[in-house]
């Protein structure tokens, strides 16, 4: 079925209305709560709608000109499947998308009815590379696309009457082409995303030019639709403790009671100057991250992100408060994990150590504000291999001794 021109002029206009409210809520850069969540899926499931325009000649076999040329427009529907190829920015998104050509119009344009591509139902395979513009910490997230598909007229073999006045080899039914594109993607729930994207199918006579073949066609198509995360990443289980554990070895008395001087190459040491990091804190009975918290987790990258804190390993304990239980405290670790290896730390570098209560003492005081000190996340940077590199430190001062040299 075709859509007629007021039909086109309004659904353009509700993409447009769509696609300028997600730019709208970009100012909400950084995802949280149940958003947070979705990006964190390692698949995604897409279903979409959108206009499908052929850009080409009537008939397929006749040079292009102004009498054979039209640009005809039918709905379209899609469904993909996306997942990972890297850890942050690139994916790979198979897709399968339809369009039925509205055969009654088709046939009226046409003179001698040989171009498939107008007068029947359409079906296109396509494999793409996504590539993300910005990290998946960020809500809206604005993408390039980029690939090759291939195009089916008439995949159901339902339209043969008019071919019996055509011969075989003016029959053209399948065409390889090259699909480039943007979009943007708006995340909304733990499990839902909303998506808009435009993109021009490139035929392959246009990319490769070959006259011998039939003059080339261009389709475009602009989508709306959804993503459904299908998977989370896994959150690193428990295996180290946090209480007798030693930041800086060999140097403490409970790692190495003696400690013998080794002189060490440079490259053979671990870097990591850094020796405490921020704590964050959260609100009663929850697990979510407030604007100080993901302020406070920045800093911590940024300093981690250095050079002389590059082999620095962590360790993410959390720690909840006498009204709460354990659970609570292990959501809030793996929330901030999560959080550590969006911002660009790798999972190798991260650790969990064991969940424990808080151990401040409330006294008299508001529990809310007192017992703050419980509710909390706790990052302590370590080396993983040792010994630790050594520090900058000061120039040595004046002595007075020096003149009598």
């Amino acid at each position: 079925m075709s859509i007629g021109p007021v039909t086109f002029h309004y659904l353009r206009c509700t993409l447009v209305v769509v696609a300028l409210a997600a730019l709208a809520l970009a100012p909400l850069r950084e995802v949280s709560g149940q958003s947070r969540d979705y990006r964190q899926s390692r698949t995604y499931a897409g279903v979409g709608v959108g206009v499908y325009t052929f850009h080409g000649p009537v008939d397929l076999w006749k040079p292009r000109s102004e009498a054979n040329f039209v640009r005809k427009k039918d709905p379209a529907f899609l469904a993909n499947i996306q997942f990972p190829l890297t850890r942050e920015r690139l994916y790979l998104r198979p897709q399968i998308g339809y369009t039925a050509a509205d055969r009654e119009y088709g046939t009226r344009i046409l003179i001698s009815g040989e171009n498939e591509f107008i007068v029947n139902d359409l079906l296109w395979l396509e494999g793409n590379l996504v590539l993300m513009l910005r990290s998946p910490r960020h809500r809206v997230l604005p993408y390039l696309f980029g690939g090759v598909g291939y195009l089916l007229a008439d995949p159901f073999g339902r339209t043969t009457a008019h071919r019996e006045s055509i011969p075989a080899a003016h029959v053209k039914r399948t065409q390889f082409y090259f699909p480039v594109g943007a979009g943007v993607d708006l995340a909304m729930s733990r499990k839902l995303s909303l998506y808009v994207e435009t993109g021009l199918r490139l035929s392959r006579n246009s990319v490769f030019i070959d006259r011998a073949e039939p003059d080339p066609f261009n389709t475009t198509l602009i989508t709306a639709g959804l993503r459904f995360a299908l998977g989370h990443r896994p959150v690193p289980p428990p295996d180290l403790r946090l209480d007798n554990f030693c930041p800086v070895c060999p140097v403490c008395e409970v790692c190495a009671p003696i400690v013998l001087p080794v002189i060490v190459p440079e490259e053979s040491c671990c870097a990591c100057a850094i020796e405490d990091l921020q704590t964050v804190y959260f609100a009663g009975d929850a697990a979510v991250l407030s604007a100080s918290a993901r302020a406070s987790l920045d800093e911590n990258i940024e300093a981690l992100s250095l050079r002389q804190n590059q082999d620095c390993s962590l360790m993410v304990a959390g720690f909840y408060d006498d009204g709460e239980d354990s659970e609570i405290a292990a959501r809030r670790a793996a929330l901030v994990l999560s959080y550590y290896v969006d911002g660009g730390i790798s999972s190798d570098r991260l650790k969990t150590g064991d969940i424990q209560p808080g151990g401040a003492s409330c006294g008299t005081k508001p529990r809310a504000r007192v017992c703050a000190e419980n509710r909390r996340v706790v990052t302590q940077p370590y080396c993983g291999f040792g010994p630790i590199c050594p520090r900058p430190e000061p120039p040595p001062r004046y002595s007075p001794l020096q003149d009598d040299n």
